[in-house]
């Protein structure tokens, strides 16, 4: 997937740790992330071009930024931070936080491929800094549909397995539609 004009994704990892405690190595490149990132935001919300960030860590990090900004003091997979409507170049669009302990946990639970977990975490996110929310049934119905439309397009990547593969979950829930600039909500989202 090559990447046209649109936003410009930075990646960072701190702290990014395995569920056994040792380094991660990245399940997903940064070009990767960038390409899945940048693919979402344009589908979404093809007029931002403000920048994104993304930021791949562990649970203590992720669990401080929940308790800090949501006030639940738990780790959980990804958070979105929305800032702007991203409409200006340069301008903060928001910022996406993946924690790579739990991507582990859940890619064998779901018996799925890591890289495969992240990327639906990362799409997740964008599409909370787009303005997608999944609070009420319908909604949520929207945004998973579409975060499903997503991972299609952009599945080709390694299928290495995080573990033996258990059964699969065929559905993650509803999806939401695409919030309006002036009804999008700048908190974070899980």
């Amino acid at each position: 997937m090559t990447v046209a004009k649109g936003p410009r994704v930075f990646v960072k990892s701190a702290g990014a740790t395995t569920a056994a405690g040792r380094r991660s190595r990245a399940a997903v490149p940064a070009r990767r992330v960038r390409d899945i990132v940048h693919h979402t935001v344009k589908r979404a919300a093809p007029d931002v071009i403000g920048d994104v960030g993304v930021l791949l860590t562990d649970d203590a990090n992720i669990r401080r930024l929940n308790k800090r900004f949501r006030d639940v003091d738990s780790a959980t997979d990804v958070l979105a931070f929305p800032l702007t409507d991203g409409l200006a170049e340069g301008e903060p669009f928001g910022d996406v936080v993946i924690s790579c302990q739990t991507a582990v946990r859940q890619a064998r639970s779901y018996g799925a491929a890591l890289g495969d977990e992240i990327a639906r975490l990362l799409i997740h996110g964008a599409l909370h800094l787009c303005g997608f929310d999944h609070h009420e049934r319908k909604e949520a119905a929207r945004m998973f549909a579409l975060t499903r439309r997503l991972l299609d397009e952009v599945a080709p990547m390694a299928r290495t397995r995080v573990s033996r593969p258990r059964s699969r979950r065929k559905s993650r829930g509803p999806e939401k539609g695409r919030a309006s600039a002036s009804k999008r909500r700048r908190t974070p989202h899980a």
